[in-house]
């Protein structure tokens, strides 16, 4: 897990606020608002209070040691836009936030992020970053660092701008546009893949889909449906003997799709986390080549998807539930979608 990054702010009163004491009378609240002032921190101390319900009680306690060369947060220093809040019983707030690190997490073998432009390009060498809304993506950088880079000369996705929380995506047409990368492989002892996607037009076909692990025999896959099932993210199995299984994975809204593998013969589909709908597929090892945006349909490829796609990640093992949550979650903060504590 990556190191917190650590914010100092500086209440500063607003007003006074008509409000109710403990014992029932009206009293007046201080109301303030935060003013960052992290990078004037020098250094900074937490004592923690009591830990652990038998110790004695004793509050926690925090020091900060600013810089104030420019004497800005001298308490008498009447033009510091700090005055006149440098002094006793001024609240102080200190946040820390933790940055998940999808690579951290053991397995990473594929992650791709629609949102960091610096990562998409206009060409398959991966030379010329994209720069406006509706720019092609033939190019994509494998961010796990494994080198298994898309790419697609011909018909590509688009790239958009402030589409979902205010990030950019991916957008694929339902008509021809996908990117590919070959020698990305499930292994049989276990894989999982979450991905970050949202339904934006009407479906092309039944098996329009967002990510394909497949060659010309078999595939596994997640895609939309409008046609004999549920309308949603449904996951399709076909085998070589031409065995198909299909289970609707609910709303085809922005959220969260996870597909673990446990076995060879035990999938888990999750929808925003929660509980699984569990799969007994006949086989799940699937090699040559992985797919976004379309669904090979043994030697036929011809289903597409119309979709925007925020984030994908490719793991080489069946995650854990705390693995998983925390990339859920990582998920969820990032591009605002739900995610279910999974158990």
């Amino acid at each position: 897990m990556s190191l917190p990054t650590i914010t100092v702010s500086l209440g500063q009163l607003t007003g006074w606020t008509l409000g109710t004491s403990l014992l029932g009378t009206d009293t007046y609240l201080a109301t303030y608002e935060y003013t960052p002032i992290t990078s004037r921190v020098m250094d900074f101390s937490i004592r923690r209070g009591r830990q652990h319900e038998l110790d004695r009680i004793e509050t926690g306690t925090a020091s900060v040691t600013l810089i104030n060369q420019d004497g800005a947060v001298t308490p008498t220093n009447t033009s510091s836009v700090y005055y006149p809040d440098i002094r006793p019983m001024v609240p102080i707030k200190i946040q820390a936030t933790i940055t998940v690190n999808p690579a951290e997490i053991t397995g990473l073998v594929a992650w791709y992020d629609f949102s960091a432009a610096s990562t998409l390009f206009e060409d398959t060498a991966r030379t010329d970053p994209v720069d406006i809304d509706t720019d092609l993506i033939k190019g994509v950088t494998d961010l796990s660092g494994a080198g298994h880079h898309l790419s697609e000369a011909t018909n590509p996705p688009t790239y958009k701008t402030a589409i979902q929380n205010g990030l950019s995506v991916a957008r694929f047409d339902g008509t021809n546009d996908e990117l590919s990368v070959t020698g990305l492989t499930a292994p049989s002892s276990g894989w999982t893949w979450l991905g970050v996607f949202v339904k934006v037009g009407a479906l092309s076909a039944a098996t329009d889909t967002v990510v394909s692990l497949a060659d010309a025999a078999a595939r596994i896959q997640l895609f939309t449906d409008t046609d004999d099932h549920a309308t949603g993210m449904n996951y399709y199995q076909n085998d070589a003997a031409g065995v198909t299984t299909n289970v609707a994975t609910g709303p085809m809204t922005w959220g969260t799709k996870v597909m673990r593998a446990n076995s060879i013969s035990s999938l888990d589909i999750y929808t925003g986390g929660g509980t699984p709908v569990n799969l007994n597929p006949d086989n799940n090892v699937l090699t040559t080549q992985t797919v976004i945006g379309l669904g090979h349909n043994q030697n036929d490829n011809t289903n597409y998807g119309d979709y925007d796609i925020g984030e994908v990640l490719l793991y080489n093992v069946a995650l854990s539930a705390t693995d998983m949550n925390t990339l859920g979650n990582y998920l969820a903060a990032k591009w605002n979608v739900p995610w279910t504590t999974v158990t």
